[in-house]
């Protein structure tokens, strides 16, 4: 694939993820673990990735260490395995002098042969992140494949506290809240349990 076409697409995707509101999660992530997040479509696990990105940046890392690629960009259908090591060459380059670059790899099952190269890449001590699906890959077998280099975090839909908390209700304790908010949770389980809670379909 084209070098210049790829880093161009590196560039405008950064845009996307920089302009996205953050949909914090209820998972707890540790600093300094390269993270594989499996689940059905969705779900959250792009999100999951830019809470992390967001972290990154408020702890200082530069943004221009960040190298996040989605690779369901139309774009990218003839990418090959050999291209992800020019993605990891731009990175490098992006970084500069400020360090190594700080990998986001969304929905990478869609690359053939991706398994090696982010085994290598986590073996050379890179901080590296992996989305995929289970329609592919079953998440103990992403396991097995990954050797131990990664956790392996399942992403669900919102539990009923994050739907709660994506509808700005935030603390409720049943037992201190007044008959007015019950009747409001009330209806939001409704709502919960009728039209489902994927994080989209809940921002609609």
């Amino acid at each position: 694939m084209n070098r210049d076409v790829l880093k161009q697409i590196i560039i405008d995707q950064k845009e996307m993820y920089l302009g996205n509101p953050l949909i914090s999660r209820d998972y707890d992530l540790e600093e300094n673990v390269n993270y594989c997040f499996v689940g059905i479509r969705r779900t959250g696990k792009s999100y999951m990735m830019y809470q992390q990105i967001h972290d990154l940046m408020n702890d200082g890392i530069s943004s221009s260490q960040i190298v996040y690629v989605n690779f369901e960009d139309e774009r990218l259908l003839e990418i090959s395995v050999d291209d992800l090591n020019t993605i990891l060459e731009l990175g490098i380059e992006f970084s500069g002098s400020k360090g190594k670059p700080y990998l986001f790899l969304d929905e990478i099952q869609n690359v053939d042969g991706w398994e090696k190269f982010v085994r290598r890449v986590a073996d050379m001590k890179y901080r590296i992140n992996i989305t995929g699906s289970n329609s592919k890959r079953l998440s103990k077998e992403i396991a097995s494949t990954l050797g131990g280099r990664f956790m392996i975090v399942n992403v669900f839909p919102y539990s009923f506290k994050e739907y709660l908390s994506a509808n700005h209700i935030e603390n409720v304790r049943l037992d201190q809240i007044g008959t007015k908010k019950r009747a409001d949770i009330v209806s939001q389980y409704e709502q919960y349990v009728t039209y489902g809670t994927f994080p989209e379909l809940v921002d609609n």
